[in-house]
């Protein structure tokens, strides 16, 4: 239970045409990515889902008002896992095969779709209204890495617990 009020997706649908609410990649539904066909049909499976999201919120900033208003687009995660040394290659990578770069073209092609989503919901707030975009993380070559927590500890700002402390010895 997500605490919609029941039938509400029922009335997005009905109003939109549709709604996917998202596409999964941890269920074993993400494609293959040496499958040219089957990487084709996901990243416009994303795009589609991207156009279902942004038809709903202009559709329920209409009809169902709030004073909050959030709409998560999970369209960069879903195709970065895969996809995002295409986005963002690296200098040693070898050049893109053809049906790459065209995968590379699609995914322009839904970030578009996303800036229209989001200037859509920008459109239908007033002047007082504050929009926030946020990233939970991004994608793209590491050269190095800081794990915040491990430098707190070594520099003596962060205690762990004991129990946390060795907690990943003992799940190991």
């Amino acid at each position: 239970d997500i605490g919609l009020p029941i039938g509400l997706v029922d009335e997005i649908i009905e109003a939109t045409g549709e709604y996917i609410s998202d596409v999964d990649l941890l269920r074993g539904e993400s494609p293959d990515v040496s499958d040219p066909e089957k990487c084709f049909e996901f990243v416009e499976q994303v795009k589609r889902a991207v156009e279902s999201r942004g038809r709903a919120m202009q559709y329920l900033m209409e009809k169902h008002p709030t004073d909050l208003t959030a709409c998560v687009l999970v369209a960069p995660d879903r195709l970065s896992h895969l996809f995002w040394k295409l986005l963002v290659p690296g200098s040693g990578d070898p050049p893109a095969q053809s049906w790459e770069a065209e995968i590379r073209k699609k995914m322009l092609e839904v970030f578009e779709a996303m800036d229209r989503t989001v200037g859509g919901i920008a459109d239908r707030t007033g002047p007082n209204d504050l929009v926030i975009l946020a990233s939970d993380h991004g994608f793209g070559h590491l050269d190095e890495i800081l794990k915040l927590n491990r430098l707190l500890r070594d520099l003596g700002y962060l205690k762990f617990k004991p129990e946390v402390e060795g907690g990943l010895k003992r799940k190991i």
